[in-house]
């Protein structure tokens, strides 16, 4: 089986998670598994010394731009962890915008995510980390407002191929 390997990394000062992290981890866990991909979580380390990054600035969290210093920073933070592991920095605040942004320095799977987002944002930006693009589709986990879904989202036949090709996967037992 494929498997996607995640670590969380508390950045303090965090605020506690609008919806809690074991819920969403379980609902993208729940939702992977329908595309053939395990997801195995574990607890990284809570960063200290790293406050700064607490409210992130992610700029536009566009493709196109570059990284903002904020996210050039707080991306170097991979202590213990595997290559292929994708890091889930926990921070306060990623701006007024957005719940979470998946832009990062090239071959480096990481995403920020706002400890008070909803319960979607953490599987649409894992998505992103695996090169899914958005959908027009308000049913679809990439949905490009994720925040707005109701319900369990679905993953197409495309998106789950293209899940399926990433590099982050791991094959496994």
């Amino acid at each position: 089986m494929k498997t996607l390997e995640i670590c969380t990394v508390l950045v303090e000062p965090g605020g506690s998670p609008h919806i809690p992290l074991e819920r969403s981890i379980a609902d993208t866990t729940a939702l992977f598994a329908t595309a053939g991909i395990r997801l195995r979580h574990q607890v990284g380390p809570k960063l200290t010394g790293a406050e700064v990054y607490a409210i992130l600035d992610i700029g536009d969290c566009s493709c196109e731009d570059p990284l903002t210093d904020d996210q050039a920073g707080l991306f170097i933070f991979r202590e213990r962890m595997q290559p292929h592991t994708v890091a889930v920095y926990l921070v306060a605040n990623v701006g007024a915008r957005y719940w979470a942004c998946s832009r990062r320095p090239p071959n480096v799977p990481a995403t920020a995510l706002a400890a008070n987002a909803p319960a979607w944002p953490l599987g649409h930006e894992l998505g992103h980390v695996m090169e899914l693009p958005h959908s027009n589709d308000s049913r679809a986990l990439m949905y490009r407002y994720p925040e707005r879904l109701r319900g369990t989202p679905i993953l197409s036949d495309d998106e789950i191929a293209a899940m399926a090709k990433s590099p982050w996967l791991r094959e496994e037992p």
